[in-house]
């Protein structure tokens, strides 16, 4: 607390030194010290910034400063100038509201009481700091719930000096801004309030049929974006077929390959078995000549043709020979065309490869696809059942109106009805005055006790006769009588109507504090 009184010592030299405050230190000192019993920090930072004063007014009238206007205005102490001055603006605001509808005081008027709240979050002038919390103050005194205020204020154990500047103070208010007379009656105000909570209800649902509107919003952009997917799944489909098509032609390729290399094994086959016979067939036809050569030596006729024949038989297995060197050739060749069809194999096989990899994305696009479809059907059964909350609320916020107008009958009929026992009573009251004053006109002893008994005293009557007396002895008895019972009945009807009232304002406010958590 001296910090604080240090820090406004400060203030004052800094900021306002050439304007004097009305009211002392430790007036101020009280005033911060009464907020701190209401369970706020209450320093510089957060009067300037308002925090603390919409949470005094808040804890003094919860049900005029809602926890919703409290959150609107509750902010950082840290928070810039302009966020500061339109904080207090708005409590200004509401404290006017305040003293219009419930202290019935006009404070927008009094240009002596008006706060600059540019300058409180500018320059945190001690002037008009001292004039928000001095309303503050009155706002807690004048209202509803001023003893549990007041009692506050008496357990600090003020100076007298500021006790006095308080009381001033108040006398102050009270001759600035008096009590306007309303002749607006209970029922009326009640009804305002019951208005005033169908507003509320009206809003709260205008509220709910925003969020509707920005969920179908969002609806409708999955809805393209699934015809987008589906789309896309549809092209994917296509390829994919495409792919399984290109993947038959791979399979008859490389049956086809298969088949060519079996053949290309064969002729290699061939080619090297010619070749071994020819190098035989060349091994003996050397061998031959060499025994030609030796038979050419000799020279009978015998052996010229043994050789001969043997030359015939040899030139005719060379021809042979020739014939399967020329096939073995020609099947040289088929396998040099064969090649190419081989390289063309290679060919598909790394197309094959692209081909996978491709339909490796396409998967992964139809499972992508999948999940949004899954994500898809999550959010209609959130907007399904966001739909049939908002079904709820509606037929709530119905049967709260009906209830609305039940309560406003119910109260208009038992005011009415108050009313008649009211005048009743006032009738029966007037007929016993009469009663009453006709037995003392007739001045009968023998009622003497009956009238002690009633509050009145019989000293002074004098004797009437017999049937006089019984008549009025039974007529006072009967009035006695239904005037007991009158009391009876209307303390009943009284009971009732405040049972019922008391049920139905519960049955209110549950009911507002639902579609308040549901909202």
């Amino acid at each position: 607390m001296d910090l604080l009184a240090r820090d406004f010592e400060d203030l004052r030299c800094v900021n306002f030194s050439d304007q004097q405050s009305r009211f002392s230190q430790e007036f101020y000192n009280g005033l911060v010290k009464w907020m701190q019993t209401i369970g706020t920090e209450s320093t510089i930072d957060t009067i300037c910034s308002g925090r603390d004063v919409a949470m005094c007014l808040h804890h003094i009238a919860p049900e005029f400063f809602s926890g919703e206007w409290l959150q609107s205005t509750q902010i950082d102490g840290d928070s810039n100038i302009r966020v500061k001055a339109s904080n207090i603006r708005k409590i200004c605001r509401r404290l006017n509201d305040y003293f219009d509808e419930v202290l019935k005081r006009n404070l927008r008027d009094s240009e002596k009481w008006t706060v600059d709240a540019s300058k409180i979050a500018e320059y945190q002038d001690r002037a008009h700091i001292e004039k928000l919390l001095v309303l503050l103050f009155s706002a807690a005194t004048l209202g509803p719930n001023s003893t549990m205020f007041v009692q506050q204020l008496s357990y600090l154990q003020l100076n007298p000096v500021v006790q006095k500047e308080l009381m001033s103070v108040l006398t102050e208010i009270n001759e600035d801004m008096p009590e306007a007379r309303s002749d607006k009656p209970n029922s009326e105000r009640k009804l305002q309030v019951y208005r005033d909570s169908t507003v509320e209800h009206e809003e709260d649902k205008a509220r709910l049929n925003t969020r509707i509107s920005s969920y179908q919003v969002q609806i409708k952009t999955l809805r393209d974006e699934k015809e987008e997917l589906e789309s896309q799944l549809n092209d994917a489909n296509s390829k994919l077929l495409d792919f399984e098509i290109a993947q038959q032609e791979i399979h008859a390729y490389k049956r086809s390959m298969v088949q060519l290399q079996e053949q290309l094994h064969q002729h290699e086959a061939g080619i090297d078995f010619k070749d071994t016979q020819i190098q035989k067939l060349n091994s003996e036809l050397e061998r031959c000549n060499e025994t030609i050569r030796k038979l050419e030596d000799n020279s009978t006729a015998d052996i010229l043709n043994q050789v001969s024949d043997e030359n015939l038989q040899l030139t005719t297995q060379i021809k042979v020979l020739k014939e399967r060197l020329t096939a073995a050739e020609q099947g040289l060749s088929e396998s040099e065309s064969l090649r190419p069809k081989l390289k063309e194999i290679n060919v598909l096989k790394s197309e094959n490869k692209v081909l996978k990899e491709k339909m490796e994305n396409y998967i992964a696009t139809a499972v992508a696809y999948e999940d949004d479809k899954r994500r898809n059907e999550v959010l209609k059964v959130q907007f399904e059942a966001l739909r049939l909350h908002m079904t709820e609320l509606e037929a709530k916020l119905t049967e709260e109106t009906v209830m609305n107008e039940k309560i406003r009958y119910d109260l208009a009929k038992a005011r009415k009805r108050l009313e008649e026992v009211e005048n009743e009573k006032k009738i029966l009251i007037v007929e016993q005055v009469h009663l009453k004053s006709e037995i003392a006109s007739q001045n009968s002893p023998s009622l003497e006790q009956d009238l002690e008994m009633s509050g009145h005293n019989g000293s002074t009557l004098e004797p009437l006769e017999l049937d006089e007396r019984i008549d009025f002895q039974l007529k006072t008895e009967r009035l006695r009588a239904e005037l007991t019972e009158m009391k009876v009945k209307h303390a009943e009807e009284r009971e009732d109507l405040e049972r019922q009232m008391l049920e139905l304002s519960t049955e209110l406010r549950i009911s507002k504090e639902k579609i308040g958590k549901r909202g």
